[in-house]
């Protein structure tokens, strides 16, 4: 199982001692979050108990990655154009270089984003752009 990103990856080195390991997987439950809304993610994702609360934004994606991914995202969680995008862009360190614009001036860190709406809304607005660039670039190929 080849792995996107795994929270674990995060821990030790840059992540700070005083935050709970769950900060670990914020990043990561935005882009899984976001791809949920444009159908970029697999069947077998989309069948498990809490995928609705995670449509309905009732559950984060970083809940969600925790509890029904163990905390990673995998090539085969993502529908072929989905895991397109996601080698191109997020595998690129592009996602975090965004995040980084898009958050760094209002957080320590990049783990010390907080894990809401607000901040699901900024990124996935960077995201539609990214994605839109991505799909017209392929288009054009």
């Amino acid at each position: 199982m080849s792995k996107i990103d795994d929270m674990r990856w995060h821990f030790g080195g840059r992540f700070p001692a005083d935050l709970p390991t769950e900060n670990a997987a914020t990043l990561i439950g935005f882009f899984l979050r976001w791809a949920a809304a444009h159908n970029l993610l697999a069947s077998e994702l989309m069948s498990r108990p809490s995928y609705d609360a995670l449509l309905e934004d009732r559950l984060s994606g970083a809940k969600f990655l925790i509890t029904e991914c163990d905390g990673r995202l995998a090539y085969e969680d993502l529908v072929p154009e989905g895991l397109d995008f996601a080698k191109a862009y997020y595998s690129t360190d592009q996602y975090y270089d965004d995040c980084a614009d898009v958050f760094g001036d209002d957080h320590e860190t990049l783990y010390h984003v907080a894990d809401t709406l607000g901040n699901l809304a900024r990124i996935s607005d960077r995201l539609d752009s990214r994605f839109a660039k991505w799909r017209s670039s392929r288009n054009l190929s």
